[in-house]
């Protein structure tokens, strides 16, 4: 599961889960996070508060799983509106 520490602009955040999902095809979760985070970081280097705030949670065997097939993508990515 993907959190925050704080609440994040919804257009910063979705652009940040839209990689994340994109990632997921090609590594674990664990660097499809950091990716989309670095990404994110250079999307908005000039405010931090847009990406240094997500964290990703889950046990290690959720964490550890292998890539995900397409169209496995979190269906929250979907439900956020674009801004």
């Amino acid at each position: 599961m993907v959190s925050t520490f704080w609440n994040i602009d919804d257009a910063a955040t979705k652009a940040l889960m839209r990689d994340f999902a994109a990632n997921l095809h090609q590594m674990r979760p664990t660097g499809a996070i950091h990716e989309a985070m670095l990404v994110a970081r250079d999307r908005h280097c000039d405010d931090p508060a847009l990406w240094a705030g997500v964290t990703l949670l889950g046990g290690p065997s959720i964490l550890a799983e292998c890539p995900l097939p397409p169209g496995c993508e979190a269906l929250a990515i979907l439900s956020i509106p674009d801004a």
